[in-house]
């Protein structure tokens, strides 16, 4: 899927019907003042489909741009949607048997950051247009959380965090045995020149990264950066991806590395903690190439690799348990 689990924000909101109103609004449907009468549904549904849709997109990239994300997307009512996401998933309300390969781009979610957050009160407004429920004691903690000029809290919040708690929830909920659930952490692009071309190149590894490398494209277009070394890396993502459809593991494919499992060897006391003690996962690309990297919430500087270092360095246990937390997910609405 494009994107986490916790992607759908505010769904205990009514920011969905707000927003579906204002567009009935703007399209001259409402009739007698009511935004949810049958009457207004029924001229909705016999507007003109190209209405309804540039009204929709304008209103969306307007309040989410630059693309227009999380403007509609299904709400808790209690009847077809029962609880939040996160609070399904705890729930053990899940479908059974399915593999998991669970993956972020480092910098997923990063076009969503204005190129010009350099101060807390920029990091507080770029949050507030997602995130409209936030209390103030939960966005001082995000603050001490990413100081001043470290603006990885997009990629947590939107991608990473959301990742590793549903890979955790789902296998500690019975979905799968631990040796079917794999994450990895996508770090390398080949739109690289493109964002350098368009001014913005601190999107760096965004969101949808990684599709060139699944696909294995023999040549990006519009100056991608379709060099032999980013060729051979697509190659090897798209075996494992390969593999990973075929048998439901992306590991054991001939004259690549291997891929441990995410939580292999967590045992029936870990299973029952609300986060994992430690995290296995394939770091794909960039300076340290295609590696496993495990990492944990205690650290031995001495004994780390590059990969490790890293992903320690970005203090991912300690920012993902608040992220995960409760008290968030329920002001998140996921």
């Amino acid at each position: 899927m494009s994107g986490a689990p916790g992607l759908n924000f505010n769904t205990k909101s009514d920011l969905v019907a707000k927003n579906t109103a204002d567009v009935a609004q703007e399209a001259g449907c409402i009739r007698d003042g009511d935004s949810q009468s049958a009457e207004t549904l029924k001229f909705l549904k016999e507007a003109p489909f190209e209405l309804l849709t540039n009204l929709s997109i304008t209103a969306a990239r307007a309040a989410r741009p630059p693309f227009g994300g999380g403007f509609f997307f299904p709400i808790f009512d209690g009847d077809l949607i029962e609880d939040a996401p996160s609070e399904q998933l705890r729930a053990g309300k899940i479908a059974q048997g399915i593999p998991i390969l669970a993956e972020w781009s480092t910098n997923d979610g990063g076009w969503y950051a204005s190129p010009t957050t350099s101060t807390d009160q920029d990091a507080l407004s770029s949050f507030g247009l997602w995130l409209s429920g936030l209390s103030d004691i939960t966005n001082s903690k995000l603050l001490d959380l990413y100081p001043e000029g470290d603006f990885a809290f997009m990629v947590d919040i939107w991608f990473t965090c959301p990742v590793v708690d549903f890979a955790w929830q789902y296998l500690k909920h019975g979905g799968v045995r631990a040796s079917q659930v794999h994450v990895a952490a996508h770090n390398s692009s080949r739109f690289t020149p493109i964002y350098a071309a368009m001014g913005v190149p601190q999107w760096r590894v965004a969101h949808l990264s990684d599709i060139p490398y699944v696909l294995d494209s023999q040549s990006v277009a519009a100056g991608g950066d379709n060099s032999a070394p980013q060729l051979d890396l697509s190659r090897s993502i798209s075996r494992r991806i390969a593999s990973f459809v075929t048998s439901g593991i992306p590991d054991g494919v001939p004259g690549l590395g291997t891929w441990p499992p995410a939580f292999d060897g967590a045992s029936a006391w870990e299973l029952e903690q609300g986060s994992p003690s430690r995290l296995t996962l394939e770091v794909k690309g960039g300076p340290f190439g295609n590696t496993v990297a495990t990492i944990g919430n205690t650290t031995n500087a001495a004994s780390e690799t590059g990969a490790q270092a890293a992903l320690n360095w970005e203090r991912l246990y300690g920012r993902c348990s608040f992220i995960n937390s409760k008290s968030f997910r329920e002001e998140a609405g996921v």
